[in-house]
């Protein structure tokens, strides 16, 4: 095949223009430091660029969002430190409101400090953040979380919705707590006791824990009206409960009886909104199987709720000497109604 001359020239002027560009590109890479600058120039590179410059940028976005909470979190810490004081203050005004030989004059002057620690408090709870957001109302960061009523009660105005902000892509954290959570949740866990029935003797081999409330309404509706519950383990892996009727109330509980003391959070009793842990010390010399059976099988705990106490002392300014030696709290009967006398 014949070649024309100007289609030789047109070729080798095409090839010196290509192989001018790749010299200017070389060169640019060089000056750059950068490799692929369009996407024609490596399409898996760029897309995997394009990949990376998207976690950057969510990276930037958790590193804002931590220094966030940890803003926010510092100022929630600094009004709850300033409301303890208060309350503590407060706590020493009772106390010393109680000493008879205190004037008029002195009781009149703590409760106006009483009054002024009270404002405070509400103050504080109703505090702003830098931005003007309320702090403590939830997701209603514009409406003050505590209003006084006219008879001196308090009403919550806020929600129970507190705001988290993302930190890493499977993992958020809360930027506060809500005045609800702070101030009106606050529950005794520590209600119920076990106790370890004879003949069995405490040998430190297997325990069961005081037990933890993990829900208010279960504890009152269901909890409390079976109590005393009897836990009977019937080998080192499995154990029944009673009721106080004697009925067998095992299967409410989750693993229906069946337990691992070696895992963690596998060991725990959860019976009718209270959490129990069980724990086995058999030793190491102890093989599972036979051997561990024999040393639990048999054992058995009651689960119920602490009895009420009550602790009463005198002030060091009440000179009275009556001397109180035990108290009982009753239910009482209701009173029966009023007789009537028909009137003729």
């Amino acid at each position: 095949m014949r070649i024309s001359t100007q289609q030789y020239f047109e070729t080798s002027a095409a090839k010196y223009s290509d192989n001018y560009a790749g010299v200017v590109k070389a060169q640019d890479q060089a000056n750059s430091g950068v490799r692929v600058q369009t996407a024609s120039d490596d399409p898996v590179a760029a897309a995997r660029l394009l990949q990376l410059q998207q976690q950057k940028d969510m990276l930037g976005q958790f590193n804002g969002n931590i220094g966030t909470l940890q803003n926010s979190l510092t100022n929630e810490e600094s009004v709850l430190a300033s409301i303890n004081t208060a309350l503590q203050r407060g706590n020493e005004l009772a106390l010393r409101a109680g000493n008879l030989s205190l004037s008029d004059n002195d009781r009149k002057a703590i409760a106006s400090e009483v009054g002024s620690l009270e404002d405070q408090v509400l103050g504080l709870l109703n505090s702003k953040d830098a931005n003007g957001n309320y702090m403590f109302s939830g997701s209603k960061t514009n409406t003050p979380p505590y209003i006084r009523n006219n008879d001196g009660s308090y009403t919550y105005q806020g929600d129970d919705t507190a705001l988290n902000l993302q930190i890493s892509n499977n993992l958020s954290m809360s930027a506060g707590d809500t005045g609800k959570t702070l101030m009106e949740s606050s529950a005794n866990t520590g209600r119920t006791q076990t106790t370890l029935l004879p003949p069995s003797v405490n040998d430190g081999k297997v325990a069961v824990s005081a037990g933890t409330l993990t829900s208010g309404t279960d504890y009152t509706k269901s909890f409390a009206g079976g109590e005393p519950y009897t836990l009977t383990f019937t080998s080192s892996t499995q154990y029944t409960v009673t009721d106080k009727n004697g009925n067998d109330v095992t299967s409410e509980i989750p693993g229906n009886g069946t337990f691992d003391a070696t895992k963690e959070g596998a060991s725990s009793v959860n019976l009718r909104g209270v959490k129990f842990d069980i724990s086995l010390n058999l030793g190491a010399d102890v093989a599972p199987g036979a051997a561990s059976d024999a040393l639990v099988a048999g054992k058995a705990f009651t689960l119920q709720s602490k009895p009420d106490s009550f602790s009463v002392s005198r002030s060091p300014g009440n000179p009275s000497t009556a001397q109180v030696t035990s108290g009982q709290v009753t239910d009482q009967p209701p009173m029966p109604p009023p007789s009537r006398t028909a009137v003729r």
